[in-house]
């Protein structure tokens, strides 16, 4: 469904179709806010996003543990174990995948995934397969945090 919603605002955006794994280009957001028919409310979405955006880096700060600024593959397991419902274990191959996701740089890939990576697997479209939910994964990681989002 989301995939679908995405697909409608691309065509609505004139966005070709060789250009949308890039995202939406600013001029393109900007006519979908101003177009009547979307009824999109800048400031509603813009506090949503930042609120998930906050709710991420504040799940990446608990489970970066060695605080270099980046989850190792161990730090990403005990996150995963955590935040999962069903019984997922984390596997090296899945870590190396999600790196390939973010595209990182060969030489970044030693590092694991940095805060800027971790967000955007919470927060942007092209992850909404993964099932991840930030407001949810934050209330079982820091449960008595306050959460606006």
């Amino acid at each position: 469904m989301i995939m679908y919603q995405y697909d409608l605002l691309m065509d609505a955006a004139g966005v070709p179709p060789e250009e949308r794994a890039k995202g939406f280009p600013q001029r393109s957001v900007c006519d979908l806010y101003l177009h009547p028919s979307f009824g999109m409310d800048v400031v509603k979405d813009h506090a949503l996003v930042f609120g998930k955006v906050r709710l991420a880096e504040e799940i990446f700060e608990h489970f970066d543990v060695d605080r270099d600024g980046y989850w190792n593959y161990e730090e990403y397991s005990k996150c995963l174990a955590a935040v999962s419902s069903r019984g997922e274990v984390a596997s090296q191959a899945i870590f190396t995948w999600l790196l390939d996701q973010v595209h990182l740089l060969a030489d970044d890939k030693g590092r694991g995934l940095a805060k800027k990576h971790v967000v955007k697997l919470y927060t942007s479209p092209k992850f909404c397969d993964l099932d991840m939910d930030v407001a949810k994964e934050h209330a079982k990681v820091l449960p008595g945090a306050i959460q606006d989002c």
